[in-house]
């Protein structure tokens, strides 16, 4: 069996050729829209020529936020720190490896993230995780530095001031909790009829119900149309944020949905379920 490398990068042009084309060389209609979204109507007629430069100034900024969140506010300034003082030094012939992998992962979520609006979150992982592995060396440093000096002992209090803090940070960072998600999986499996179908915007939801087959293609929006073409009886069970709550309050979406139950609370609506009736 032969191997083809033109074969290989054909079939990956071709995956990402429309994204590609849209970003790069996008239609009238989709630059007048995105010049409306991103400045208003008014500005919109001044911005058009220039929204693909906008476009990539905005997704670069989306992703050092994206890199700066990865590594850890903390983490990050301690690493401006050392650089600024040179405190971390690599031995040359490591030194270009490093570099090459953290332009390579950098190029790669780059790429990701402007061409298909998506941030990979392997990629951005590995070039914080190559990051982080330097704050042991910086520390290491600044607690070398402070035994020699004469504000030692405020210096350590400091130090341990940072990891507290850092230990704090990193039992609220992992956010609130989701067993209402498994919850609402529950409530689907003992109320919903074997042949009713389900529609949601909850990867996990679509996954562990059952009930979703092409569960990896879920989108975060669900649209008007999707949910006027589903059958009665079936179950919306949908992520509740700005945009999902104005969609289900809309004159045309509302009179098609029934209330069934909301997760975790009715109070604390993060996810809800409808179901499908004839209006």
């Amino acid at each position: 069996m032969g191997f083809s490398v033109t074969a290989l990068l054909t079939d990956f042009v071709s995956v990402y050729e429309p994204f590609i084309s849209s970003t790069f060389n996008p239609s009238e209609a989709d630059r007048s829209a995105l010049s409306t979204a991103i400045f208003g109507e008014y500005a919109a007629s001044f911005s058009g020529p220039y929204i693909s430069l906008f476009l990539f100034i905005g997704l670069l900024a989306v992703l050092i936020v994206k890199l700066f969140s990865g590594v850890g506010g903390p983490f990050f300034w301690l690493l401006v720190y050392g650089g600024y003082k040179r405190s971390v030094k690599v031995e040359p012939n490591a030194y270009l490896p490093i570099v090459f992998f953290l332009v390579t992962n950098v190029v790669i979520v780059f790429m990701f993230i402007l061409i298909t609006r998506y941030v990979s979150s392997r990629y951005a992982m590995l070039f914080c995780l190559l990051l982080v592995l330097f704050v042991p060396i910086v520390i290491a440093k600044i607690i070398q530095k402070l035994n020699q000096s004469a504000i030692r002992n405020i210096g350590m209090r400091m130090v341990i001031l940072f990891f507290g803090y850092c230990a704090f940070d990193s039992f609220i960072s992992f956010g609130q909790s989701k067993t209402f998600v498994f919850d609402s999986v529950d409530w689907i499996a003992a109320q919903s009829a074997s042949n009713s179908g389900l529609l949601t915007n909850n990867h996990a939801v679509a996954y562990y119900s059952g009930k979703v087959e092409d569960y990896d293609q879920i989108i975060r929006f669900l649209t008007e149309s999707e949910i006027q073409n589903t059958t009665p009886n079936d179950l919306i069970a949908i992520e509740m944020h700005f945009e999902m709550t104005e969609l289900v309050e809309s004159a045309s979406i509302k009179p098609l949905l029934e209330f069934q139950a909301a997760f975790p609370s009715i109070d604390d609506q993060q996810l809800a379920i409808y179901k499908r009736v004839n209006p």
